[in-house]
């Protein structure tokens, strides 16, 4: 990745600058703003994403609602996102929400036909015949 300087005087906001950096497979895995903050991604051995971190200090936070704001992915033995985990922190404990992607048994496999959100009342239940695979995130 390449140096960053900041603008004169040392203001972020003099500038505007986005820097990308890059793992040994080619997948783009540091943003970092203008302002320095980084998101940090990581992913599993297929090379999907499995963990995003936007802010990044150290990966995880609970005191801090502004840094490591971390979300995770899970794939369904098929590689489709079964589920999207948004860690919260609330300044004391990191609070967990989970949006869940239902796929259809026939026809299309590949485009959610529901989406059941961590706040939804809702309940759904997956297609028996697809395994949800964890990613092992943490």
């Amino acid at each position: 990745m390449a140096t960053r300087t900041t603008g004169s005087g040392g203001n972020a906001g003099a500038y505007i600058l986005t820097q990308y950096g890059y793992d040994g497979y080619g997948r783009n895995n540091v943003v970092t703003d203008n302002a320095g903050h980084e998101t940090v991604t990581s992913f599993d051995a297929d090379g999907r994403v499995v963990r995003t971190v936007a802010n990044y200090v150290n990966g995880v936070d609970a005191a801090d609602t502004d840094t490591d704001q971390t979300t995770g992915y899970v794939y369904d033995v098929l590689g489709r996102l079964a589920t999207q985990i948004a860690y919260n922190p609330d300044g004391q404990a990191v609070q967990t929400q989970e949006t869940r992607y239902v796929y259809a048994a026939d026809g299309n496999r590949t485009v959610p036909v529901a989406v059941v959100y961590g706040d939804s009342e809702d309940t759904l239940s997956q297609d028996t015949a697809t395994e949800i695979r964890d990613a092992s995130l943490f």
